[in-house]
């Protein structure tokens, strides 16, 4: 949605008054997971001062001079107070999968989630994470259904063999939210590795790729279309995603 440079980071274009990364975060908080681990790249910046001006905004406080001192009254909700933000600097151009291996220090225990922050879901985390404990393979996906956009041409020798336009039917795709054991690091090269092609894709191949099929409400924010049907959704009250 930043092709020409402008415009906030796509982790922060606004639902509601919020960014979208902060809905994600609250996807996650209704299960537990409260202790998040931001990779930050280009304008990363952006994204911790948005959360520097969410908890001075969200809260009251109280400063002294003498000595110099403040103190945060907490008014936010429950599960946010129990919010702990690790802002890693992962650099530009580092890739999907380079950016998981830089926060390898701050994964704790042998399993964790990760995502990418630019779609919503009515996931429910706590059935993901029992079907990847449950399978004991390295990695589980969520997959999800997306309606084919756009008309589907084959063609041989030059001559159209087959043309649809816009077919009614859905197919299914990778839906960004994961569990991970932590041996997936070692599958990680470095910056340059991509988690979709790099680790993705080789582990599928292997047969040890996990896959929750989520037939329930999912949506990618990929063009200003896209924000506004989920702007809308979120106006009429209809927000699929939202379960607090």
């Amino acid at each position: 949605m930043r092709a020409d440079g402008g415009g906030p980071p796509k982790s922060l274009v606004r639902i509601g008054g919020r960014p979208i990364i902060w809905h994600v975060m609250k996807i996650y908080s209704q299960f537990g997971y409260r202790d998040f681990v931001l990779t930050l790249g280009h304008r990363g910046e952006e994204i911790v001062e948005y959360f520097e001006r969410y908890l001075r905004s969200s809260c009251d406080s109280t400063m002294t001079f003498d000595p110099p001192d403040r103190v945060t009254h907490s008014q936010l909700p429950d599960d946010e107070r129990a919010w702990s933000l690790t802002f890693l600097q992962t650099g530009e151009d580092t890739q999907t999968g380079g950016r998981i291996k830089r926060a390898a220090d701050h994964i704790r225990g042998d399993h964790f989630l990760a995502t990418y922050t630019d779609g919503v879901a009515d996931v429910n985390i706590a059935q993901l994470v029992r079907q990847h404990l449950s399978s004991g393979l390295p990695a589980t996906m969520l997959s999800v259904f997306t309606p084919i956009r756009f008309g589907i041409v084959e063609a041989q020798n030059g001559i159209v063999t087959r043309f649809e336009e816009k077919p009614t039917r859905s197919v299914r795709i990778n839906g960004g939210f994961f569990a991970f054991h932590k041996s997936i690091l070692d599958r990680i090269g470095g910056d340059d590795d991509r988690l979709e092609m790099d680790v993705l894709m080789p582990l599928a191949a292997e047969g040890r790729l996990g896959c929750l099929e989520h037939d329930g409400f999912w949506h990618c924010v990929d063009t200003p279309k896209d924000l506004l049907e989920l702007q809308r959704r979120w106006d009429s009250g209809h927000a699929l995603w939202k379960s607090w």
